[in-house]
Formats: structure tokens, C-alpha cells, sequence
């Protein structure tokens, strides 16, 4: 961000201060029609269709408080006092008083573990742990969403593991421990081994073990959740060399990243394909990726006003653009995410000795070989390899044996068939 003017991060600040005063003001809007007759948005005109959207909103409010405090953060801006008393106050408002330790997206909604998580990351990034309430309470509640098979439900008597919450639980914990001062290690080793059968033959990550296709977001959620129980060393080395050339195979012409092999690129895939890839790889992703057309993609991606209604979509779609805030959030860390691995590689390369001062995983010869000339890499997700083979190869092998189990059976039925008895005569004689 040093390297850009400050008119970049000026219309940034712009649109946010914008976003979240009239998120606020919507919210109050909405409020204070559930004390009317028309709390059901009957007969309101044209205000009706802005007040849907602000009730549809509030299934995600608190995360979004999160995003716009994270972009807030990223660009290095102090929130004003009033605002951030706001943000505060709600965040202590969605405090569920039915479940202890749990938040609400909304005090009218249910509880649940990404909102409760959104709240313990406001708090870390405010500084404000007091919102929290007890914090043993909220460990708890993150640790009761844990299911037999070692993932993480979203909510109370849901049996349905997914990534994103088992990453998003690591996440509270690890916040939550670094706030209670605790560095007590916890007994995650079914996380581990649950989180590793989620990796498909292709390489990449799906939601669940089996039975979901590869996703740059599931890919991102399984390697920060290992990383985050310090497990991502558990991959194997041929798991490693699949991803890394799944991963490779995200970027797209336009210099972005898509989620999945087919479609379009856009600023919030491209952060989590480029958080994956550097959590993997570290600074080698500068051998992954053209680093420079993506941070012109992203950019691209950005509005006059500041902020990015293209995200979703890439540069040519506004069609979401009232998740501007989260996207804002996501393009933001890409961007960030694309210039700190740049000049992390520039600095390696001028003081080699000083490379990675946290663990990073060996990265072998796999990034240089599916990786290095970008422009040329087909459509590999289909030639994954099986037991060492590729799986074409297989296909082709069965087809042989099935060709020669076809010969041998049709010989042996001609054989068979050719065969006569050795007295004729008998099957010729009456019955008796």
C-alpha cells in the first residue's frame, strides 16, 4: 500500500464510512418498524424494497461488522470514536442470553458458531474483550459444536460438519486463548485426520470428506485450520504436489483467480486461492502466479467511488453491489496479501539467510514443473494420478482387461458350443 497514493485509500475510507452509516441507519429504520403495525414491510412503496434488503441483511449483520472493521484495519485507519462505540455496542447486543457464550447475526436471530466467531475477531481487532462477556463461556460453546468424527457443526443439534466451521472454531480458540493469556494445547488430532480426508483426487479441498467437489474457499478453510493446530505438515507429499498444481490452475486471463476449474475470475477467489497457495508454498508463489497481472485485476475490480461491486463477478459484473463491504474486505487482502508475497520474495532473494522465520512447509520441485510457465498450463484437473499412475492410464489398462476377458469368454463359449456328445443316439431314444 506504501507504493500507491493516498487517494486509493482516501475513496476506500470514503465508501466505508458511507456503508456502514447507512447500514446503521437502515437498521434503526428497521427497528423501529417492528414496534408498528407495519412491522410486515405491507404497503411501504418504494422504501419497502431497501428495508427487505436490510431484514434479509441481518442474517450476516455481525459478519459484516467484522469485514468492514477488518478493511477499516487494513487500511490502516483509526475508527471514530462514535462509530466504534456502534459496532460495540451491537456486537454486545447479539450476545445470545439463551446459550451462554454464543452470538446472534442480530439479537431477533438464532445463535450460531460463524457469528460468534465474527464477535471474538471484533473484539480482537477493537481491542475490546469486554463484548465477550465470560470467554471461558464462549470456548465452551465453540467446543460443543465439536462432532464425534472431529469437525464442527455451525449450530446447537446440527449433525452436518463442514470446513468453514472447523476452520472458523480453530479460529475463535486460537483468538480466545491468546486473549485469556492460555497457551494450552488442545486435543484436535481427529480435526486433523477429519480435515485431510477432505482433499479430493484433483488436489484441491471440498466441504466434507468424499463428497464434495474442490473449492478454492474449502481448500483455504482445511490449510489455515491445519496451520492453525500446527498440522499442515500432515499433508503428504504427493497430496502437496495435486494442490499445488490445482491451485496453479486458478488463474485466469484476465489475471485473477477463479474458485473452480470453468468459471469466471473475481477479487474475493482470488484471495482465498492466493491465501491457500502462500500458506503452502510461502514466497515460492511467486513461480505459481503472475503477481503483477493479478494485482492489476484487482484493482481493475475497483470502483470510483472506492469500493469494489465487481468483486463477486470480476470487473465486468455490478451486480452484487450491495455486499460492497465484504468484498471490499476481500479484495483489500488479496491485493495486500499479492504485494507483501512480492516484496517477502524480493527480500529473500537479497538476504537468503533470513529466509521464513515461521515454519514453512519444503517445497519441492512441484511449483517450478506445474507452475512456471502459467500461460501454458492446460485443464489438469481431470489428470490426476492414482497409486502413481495417472488416471487415463488406469481407464485404459481396465479397458485392455475387459477386452481380453471379452476374447477369452467368447472362445471359450464357441469351444463349448462346438462340443458334442460322445453318444448322439441316446438323446434320440423314447422315454420309457
Amino acid at each position: 500500500m506504501a507504493s500507491k497514493d493516498d487517494g486509493f485509500a482516501r475513496v476506500h475510507l470514503q465508501f466505508l464510512d458511507m456503508f456502514i452509516a447507512s447500514g446503521f441507519k437502515s437498521l434503526r429504520k428497521m427497528e423501529e418498524l417492528r414496534g408498528t403495525s407495519e412491522g410486515g414491510l405491507v404497503g411501504l412503496g418504494e422504501k419497502a424494497k431497501l428495508l427487505l434488503g436490510a431484514a434479509v441483511a441481518e442474517t450476516s449483520l455481525l459478519s459484516a461488522l467484522y469485514w468492514i472493521t477488518c478493511a477499516y484495519t487494513l487500511l490502516g485507519h483509526v475508527i471514530e470514536p462514535e462509530m466504534r462505540q456502534q459496532i460495540l455496542d451491537f456486537a454486545g447486543r447479539c450476545r445470545c442470553r439463551s446459550t451462554p457464550g454464543a452470538f446472534a447475526p442480530h439479537p431477533a436471530h438464532q445463535a450460531d458458531l460463524l457469528n460468534t466467531v465474527s464477535a471474538v475477531q471484533v473484539a480482537v481487532l477493537l481491542d475490546k474483550p469486554g463484548i465477550l462477556g465470560d470467554l471461558s463461556e464462549v470456548s465452551h460453546y465453540v467446543r460443543s459444536l465439536q462432532l464425534p468424527d472431529g469437525s464442527f457443526a455451525n449450530r446447537s443439534g446440527s449433525n452436518e460438519g463442514d470446513c468453514r466451521f472447523t476452520f472458523a472454531a480453530l479460529c475463535a480458540l486460537k483468538l480466545l486463548a491468546r486473549l485469556e493469556n492460555n497457551d494450552r494445547k488442545e486435543s484436535l488430532d481427529s480435526v486433523s485426520a477429519w480435515l485431510l480426508r477432505c482433499q479430493n483426487l484433483d488436489g484441491g479441498f471440498g466441504c466434507r470428506p468424499g463428497e464434495c467437489e474442490s473449492h478454492a474457499g474449502h481448500t483455504f478453510c482445511c490449510l489455515a485450520a491445519l496451520s492453525l493446530i500446527s498440522q499442515l505438515h500432515q499433508l503428504s507429499h504427493r497430496g502437496r504436489g495435486r494442490l499445488i498444481r490445482w491451485l496453479s490452475g486458478r488463474q485466469c486471463e484476465s489475471g485473477g483467480m477463479n474458485g473452480r476449474p470453468g468459471k469466471k475470475a473475481d477479487a474475493c477467489y482470488t484471495w482465498w486461492t492466493l491465501a491457500a497457495a502462500e500458506l503452502l508454498a510461502g514466497s515460492e508463489i511467486v513461480s505459481m502466479f503472475d503477481l503483477e497481472a493479478l494485482e492489476e485485476f484487482v484493482e481493475h475490480c475497483m470502483s470510483a467511488e472506492g469500493q469494489t461491486p465487481q468483486a463477486i463477478c470480476g470487473p465486468k459484473d455490478q451486480s452484487l453491489a450491495e455486499h460492497g463491504g465484504q468484498s471490499d474486505g476481500w479484495a483489500l487482502l488479496a491485493l495486500l496479501l499479492a504485494q507483501g508475497v512480492a516484496f517477502k520474495a524480493e527480500l529473500s532473494k537479497q538476504a537468503p539467510a533470513h529466509q521464513a522465520e515461521h515454519a514453512q512447509l519444503p517445497v519441492d520441485s512441484f511449483v517450478s514443473r506445474w507452475s512456471k510457465q502459467q500461460k501454458h498450463l492446460k485443464d489438469v484437473e481431470d489428470m490426476d494420478y492414482f497409486w502413481g499412475m495417472p488416471k487415463f492410464a488406469w481407464v485404459v489398462v481396465f479397458d485392455v482387461i475387459a477386452c481380453i476377458f471379452y476374447v477369452l469368454g467368447m472362445k471359450s463359449v464357441t469351444i463349448l458350443a462346438r462340443k458334442r456328445p460322445e453318444d448322439t443316439d441316446y438323446f434320440l431314444q423314447a422315454p420309457v
